[in-house]
């Protein structure tokens, strides 16, 4: 993880590097190995690092490409690297480094904003172009890294994270009440707004462009997800298996690129097992996996499971049982967070992101899959609800007073308690029914 932070003005006032200074010291954490700050006339960019590949000093951000023309900051890791590198390299341009950031560079200055297409990875990035005067700003296909913006009469804030722009002296801390609802309903705020005002966040697959001749920011997409072919291929269920394994091998070994250490989560669940098994497959040493227990929460502890797939995979397994005192953690969890997020999964991943770096640089996990995979049991529910809505209405409204009436315990699994939810909402609209379960 690295962060970054940058000040574009329109005024024809110099980047301030004391401004920059102070914002790219909110973002520390994110980046312990190495820091810089550049400006130019009008821009400023500044960038903590955490290295990843090529730990040398000719990994250091801002980087710039040989001609002084493009300066980039950047926070992430592309995957598909290798390949790029050796395209670049057949394109006769002489690298400097074996740091993925620089593939930036001359991918950008061969192809201009389409290089954005090329990137396999996680990503934020600003680029300048000294010899048109603009700066770009995007991110990853799916959003993984975060970067957000404010875009004021004469300037241009942008960073890692929201706390940094703060920390610019004439950025407002105003709460946008407009997006409380938002919050209220979902648990965050959704892409591109933020609880603060003047502040928004860059949305996935887009870049933001400008110049100092026309400063108006233009948004574009560049990807959208792929809509599955209709009718479906015809494959069996063999082939579609053999198919998703390939697809799954490729995605775990592009990631498995690093020059420091790494490791992975492991819950004992099917996403995270996976992802370790297929860690085993490409690793010449036993993979280093990271579970944390709950001793007072039989219903949130899997470092059962953990254990059980770590001994079954010959992982090189890393268990902490912890007992945590989630109030205590809070003020430090808010900090990170920027704005309010009411997911409780933030204390388990932060305690089990604390306790791998002791070991690892880099870990994998298994986030995602129940989005992709349809894992979550909402999902089941909102299809069971389709039959269960059959059910003459008297006794739905029956079996509803039932359940409320029984007592309701604290723990997850709780059945009156989960099956109490399912009959308050499955009558609803589908897009009702779901948010109220969530």
């Amino acid at each position: 993880m690295c962060g970054f932070c940058g000040t574009l003005y329109f005024d024809q006032r110099p980047a301030d590097p004391q401004i920059l200074t102070r914002m790219l010291d909110t973002l520390q954490h994110r980046g312990p190995d190495d820091a810089g700050i550049w400006h130019n006339h009008a821009i400023g960019l500044a960038s903590r690092r955490l290295a990843i590949l090529d730990l040398s000093a000719a990994g250091h951000m801002p980087m710039h490409s040989a001609d002084g023309r493009l300066s980039v900051a950047y926070n992430g890791e592309i995957y598909n690297y290798p390949q790029l590198r050796t395209q670049l390299e057949s394109a006769k341009i002489g690298l400097r480094s074996h740091s993925d950031t620089e593939s930036l560079l001359y991918l950008y200055q061969l192809y201009g904003v389409e290089f954005l297409q090329a990137l396999r990875g996680m990503f934020a990035l600003a680029l300048w172009d000294e010899a048109s005067q603009t700066l770009t700003l995007a991110r990853d296909r799916l959003g993984k890294k975060p970067l957000y913006y404010a875009w004021q009469a004469n300037r241009l804030l942008f960073a890692s994270e929201i706390k940094a722009i703060l920390a610019h002296p004439q950025v407002p801390r105003q709460v946008d009440t407009r997006w409380l609802p938002h919050f209220l309903a979902y648990g965050y705020v959704p892409t591109p707004h933020t609880l603060f005002s003047g502040i928004q966040a860059l949305p996935p697959a887009h870049y933001l462009q400008l110049s100092l001749a026309n400063p108006n920011p233009q948004i574009q997409a560049y990807w959208s997800a792929p809509t599955p072919p209709e009718p479906y291929e015809n494959r069996s269920v063999a082939e579609w298996k053999h198919a998703l394994k390939e697809q799954l091998r490729t995605a775990v070994q592009l990631r498995m690129l690093s020059d420091v250490p790494l490791g992975a989560f492991l819950s004992g669940g099917i996403d995270s097992s996976l992802v370790v098994a297929l860690m085993r497959e490409f690793s010449s040493q036993p993979v280093k996996t990271f579970a944390i227990g709950f001793a007072d929460s039989a219903s949130f502890n899997e470092a059962p499971y953990a254990k059980q797939v770590a001994q079954i995979l010959g992982t090189e397994h890393h268990e902490l049982l912890v007992q945590p005192q989630a109030v205590e953690l809070l003020p430090k969890l808010v900090w990170h967070l920027d704005q309010p997020f009411a997911d409780s999964s933030c204390i388990p991943t932060f305690l089990v992101s604390e306790f791998a770096r002791s070991a690892v640089t880099v870990a994998l996990t298994g986030d995602g899959g129940d989005e992709l995979f349809a894992g979550y049991e909402r999902f089941y529910a909102a299809r069971l609800a389709e039959r269960y809505q059959q059910v003459p209405t008297f006794l739905r409204n029956l079996l509803t007073q039932g359940l409320a009436s029984l007592p309701q315990g604290t723990d997850y699994r709780n059945f009156s308690r989960r099956a109490l939810r399912f009959a308050q909402q499955a009558s609803l609209p589908l897009s009702e029914r779901y948010l109220g379960w969530v």
